[in-house]
């Protein structure tokens, strides 16, 4: 994952035509380097006037990207964080209905992959 990757994620997500909500999970994007957190923090930034109900991170680094829309003047999507992914499952499983969208991304390292393994199981 990269800033431009989540980006276009982001904008693939926002294309869809759907009823419910859009929801984006978003985990470290690991091996960034010095400037890891910048990045983070660029992509709550780039956030800010998307048209995301909610925002839910996890990991370290993905603390930016919360802190930078919480600090938006215009609070257009709730934030959450969490921990654990099993907790980012359970919460979805209660949130989610039918027509809602969630865009999952993050490092292979990160193991989102698990919350889709829950959530389909």
């Amino acid at each position: 994952a990269s800033p431009d990757s989540v980006k276009s994620a982001v904008g693939v997500l926002l294309s869809m035509n759907n009823k419910g909500k859009k929801v984006a999970v978003l985990a470290d994007m690991l091996e960034l380097g010095d400037r890891s957190d910048e990045y983070h923090r660029e992509v709550g930034e780039y956030l800010r006037d998307k048209k995301i109900d909610e925002v839910i991170v996890i990991g370290e680094h993905a603390q930016k990207i919360k802190e930078a829309l919480d600090e938006c003047d215009t609070k257009y999507a709730k934030t959450v964080s969490f921990t654990d992914t099993e907790e980012i499952a359970i919460y979805l499983m209660a949130l989610m209905k039918p027509e809602d969208i969630v865009l999952l991304k993050a490092s292979n390292g990160m193991n989102l992959s698990e919350v889709v393994n829950i959530l389909t199981n």
